[in-house]
């Protein structure tokens, strides 16, 4: 039975603490507050009659102890935490994740690709039941749907990094990445590297054209071809890290563009690096530093304003100057693609340009300019050979 204690509230008003338990030990604590207008004995009436609902919902069930209530609010916590689907596991962890670690850039990248490519074809269905040949038929579906061969590869990486997260976390046992096959680049989709760079010849051919430009252009594009540095990179350049004396340019920072303005952070690989610039460029830059007010610390600094340029505009006038002059595709990562072609193609190591590029690891260069190191490659091998033949009967008479 019930128990029942008169209590009065902090208001003064009278209230009845109901107890009920239902004899094995689980107790349910209510507070009964009869209406003022209320008689003795209809509050009386209307307290047993609630004290007796109360211990009929407790025996049922109907009503749940404080510990209950806590247990059942834990395992409704850990229910909603559970991730089933696709959809649930980026939006709950993986992007969270990202968005405290990753540049803003790539950020935008995995959020566009995931909506429009990923998540409508395998959002909804459950991690554990997503199998290698759904995501086998994804890749060749959106192949089939035009997708360059760059932004599959892109597509790809953002894929098996989900899943690979997903099986670190345990969620799942293996990742279905692991035995899904990656549709091959078509033939017509194959670019040929050499394009994306420009010839030496090509290239003192634009700088020959780009005279006519303002100082600021001359200066930024003779850096980028001469040091192979990225748009954002050249940028994110203050005086401080040119030194005339030496030549040498530390590249500290990365201007990105974003929406509303640009904001600064770390290279691409998390490292700053020293560049070697030509007497050439360190003479555009040393009249650019002359036009420029003092009060401006970046090199490449927007007109008549004490912050950086951006990457965007960058790229944007880099295409103007490319109708103007007649130049094909010109734009600022092309000059970047020259330096490297041009460096390695006469013979510089590899690993230094790969030093000067601020690649993660010199596999990446080579992986990029395959084609132009081969032809290194051959004449270094022929170089060894010609080293070791015995000299001919002309040169023993000499």
């Amino acid at each position: 039975m019930a128990s029942i204690k008169q209590k009065t509230d902090a208001k003064g008003f009278t209230v009845y603490q109901v107890q009920a338990s239902d004899g094995r030990g689980r107790r349910v604590y209510r507070t009964f507050r009869p209406q003022e207008t209320w008689s003795a004995k209809t509050t009386q009436r209307e307290l047993r009659k609630f004290a007796a609902k109360l211990e009929n919902e407790l025996k049922g069930g109907q009503v749940l102890t404080k510990a209950e209530r806590h247990e059942q609010a834990r395992r409704e916590a850990a229910q909603a935490a559970k991730v089933q689907t696709l959809r649930q596991y980026v939006d709950r962890v993986w992007m969270p994740q990202k968005r405290a670690t990753a540049a803003r850039s790539s950020i935008r990248a995995y959020e566009v690709n995931l909506r429009l490519h990923v998540l409508p074809a395998l959002g909804d269905s459950l991690l554990a039941e997503i199998t290698p040949p759904m995501i086998t038929a994804l890749f060749y579906r959106l192949q089939a749907e035009g997708l360059a061969e760059k932004t599959l590869h892109l597509i790809w990486n953002i894929t098996g990094e989900i899943f690979s997260t997903a099986v670190q976390d345990e969620i799942l046992d293996h990742s279905p990445m692991t035995k899904a096959r990656r549709p091959a680049a078509s033939k017509d989709a194959i670019v040929d590297r050499q394009a994306l760079a420009y010839t030496a010849e090509e290239l003192q051919h634009i700088l020959e054209a780009i005279r006519q430009e303002p100082l600021v252009w001359r200066a930024l594009a003779l850096l980028l071809a001469m040091t192979g540095l990225r748009r954002g990179e050249a940028c994110g350049l203050q005086w401080d890290c040119v030194d005339f004396a030496t030549g040498q340019i530390t590249v500290k920072r990365n201007v990105q563009p974003c929406k509303g303005g640009v904001y600064v952070t770390t290279p691409k690989t998390g490292r700053e690096r020293t560049v070697l610039a030509p007497p050439d460029v360190l003479d555009l830059l040393r009249q650019l530093r002359q036009e420029q007010p003092v009060t401006v610390r970046w090199v490449f600094a927007r007109p008549h304003s004490t912050e950086p340029i951006n990457p965007n505009s960058v790229t944007n006038h880099f295409r103007q100057m490319g109708r103007r002059y007649g130049l094909e595709d010109f734009h600022p990562h092309k000059l970047r693609h020259t330096f490297a072609s041009v460096a390695i193609e006469r013979g510089a190591d590899v690993a230094a340009v790969s030093q000067c590029l601020g690649h993660s690891t010199i596999a990446t260069t080579l992986a990029v300019y395959t084609h132009t190191n081969q032809e290194a490659t051959r004449r270094a091998a022929s170089k060894v050979w010609e080293a070791i033949q015995p000299p001919r009967q002309e040169e023993k008479k000499a």
